[in-house]
């Protein structure tokens, strides 16, 4: 059983490590957004796309697009002292500084499994979908 500030320590530490995540895509690069999984986890997409942590650190820039996810904080749902889901909406801006365009908002629902480990809470898996398609 969970304590009720063991409970509240964890929920922070989940924030924080979905805003460092989203750091990491948007700025920082594959290694960093690797880094904020278990060595076992991944991520899957929509389009049926799963990449694990060698593929995010292997990962190449976008080129002259600029991305920003906007995370809403997750619901989150302890399965135990080590472990938990989370649901929430991730809002996606792009710019293509090439062409000067500002692509419409993409909005995405997101759950992951977090594992409380040695470095922290950190991502097992993260699913992506399209929030309307």
């Amino acid at each position: 059983m969970i304590t009720r500030d063991d409970r509240l320590e964890a929920e922070g530490a989940i924030n924080q490590l979905v805003q460092r995540c989203a750091l990491a895509v948007d700025v920082q690069g594959g290694a960093a957004q690797a880094a904020c999984f278990t060595a076992e986890g991944f991520l899957e997409l929509s389009n049926g796309m799963r990449r694990d942590r060698a593929a995010m650190s292997a990962g190449v820039d976008a080129g002259g697009v600029r991305r920003r996810h906007f995370f809403t904080p997750p619901v989150i749902t302890f399965t135990s002292a080590e472990a938990a889901a989370g649901d929430g909406f991730c809002l996606i801006l792009e710019f293509d500084v090439a062409s000067g365009e500002q692509k419409p908002p993409l909005s995405v629902d997101y759950r992951d499994l977090y594992a409380h480990t040695p470095e922290g809470w950190l991502l097992a898996n993260r699913t992506i979908r399209r929030s309307f398609g």
